[in-house]
């Protein structure tokens, strides 16, 4: 007799009578087990997603998403004045304070967003200087090459400026050198002096050599005056004079006219000698 396993490995038609077919394999049932696990995963997959915006095997993440934003550094290089850089100098985003310039007046900024950003930074001077009106305006691009970071330039003016005066005064020794009414320097014999002012820009400046004194009565032109505009920059001003002195007029004398005429005494001859 064949066996019944064997049997069922034959076609149809050479199975000898009697042998039971072969059942097809059915699927497993699900049990209540796989469904909780399967549950768990998905719900991990979910929590991982929100918390990390990444997951290995859960999915891809939209390009819409915070994960796109990105670091973008950059330099940001203050001067007072050409080649002279400024330290101490705030480099603001909105309210929040990103760095500060060293002594070299540079400082490294790190902001985030997205690529096509534009980003807005005010640049807050030290005492003494004057801020810039507009802020910095900043397009985020990624560079191509890891070492290479945008530089952006700023200028913090300084409120005063630097006025040296120098004064050549000819024949104008010992001079008050005055300004606003206030003795600044002294000309020495030689008649030089020099002067130093800080004065904001765009001011009117007047310096007057003061011969006013009562050993200056006869120099001449009476305390002269040298006046400028100050420039946006620090500046050097001559201040050439010349003087000239009044000669004292000289003291009245009697004038001796020729002598009178008249009769003169003639004396008679001494006769005892003849």
């Amino acid at each position: 007799m064949m066996d019944p396993q064997t049997a069922r490995t034959l076609p149809r038609s050479l199975r000898p009578k009697g042998s039971q077919p072969l059942m097809s394999r059915r699927p497993p049932r699900r049990t209540a087990v796989n469904s909780r696990l399967s549950l768990r995963v998905a719900v991990q997959c979910g929590w991982w997603l929100g918390l990390a915006s990444a997951g290995s095997g859960c999915g891809m993440v939209s390009s819409t998403g915070p994960s796109t934003r990105l670091r973008f550094d950059l330099d940001v290089q203050v001067e007072s004045d050409p080649a002279k850089p400024l330290a101490a100098v705030a480099i603001l985003q909105s309210a929040k304070e990103l760095g500060r310039t060293a002594a070299d007046g540079s400082v490294r900024v790190t902001l985030i967003g997205n690529n096509g950003d534009v980003v807005a930074l005010n640049v807050a001077c030290p005492e003494g200087f004057a801020s810039p009106e507009k802020p910095l305006s900043i397009t985020l691009r990624p560079l191509v090459g890891v070492s290479v970071v945008p530089q952006y330039r700023a200028r913090c003016e300084p409120r005063m400026r630097s006025l040296v005066v120098a004064v050549r005064a000819k024949g104008g020794s010992d001079l008050a050198v005055k300004h606003l009414g206030r003795e600044i320097a002294r000309t020495d014999s030689d008649g030089v002096a020099h002067a130093l002012l800080k004065v904001p820009p765009a001011e009117q400046v007047t310096v007057v050599l003061d011969t006013s004194g009562p050993d200056h009565t006869r120099l001449r032109p009476t305390s002269p005056e040298f006046t400028m505009t100050m420039p946006a920059r620090d500046e050097v001003a001559v201040f050439d004079q010349t003087f000239s002195e009044l000669v004292s007029p000289a003291k009245k004398t009697k004038k001796q006219g020729p002598a009178p005429l008249g009769p003169v005494k003639i004396e008679a001859p001494n006769r005892s000698h003849f």
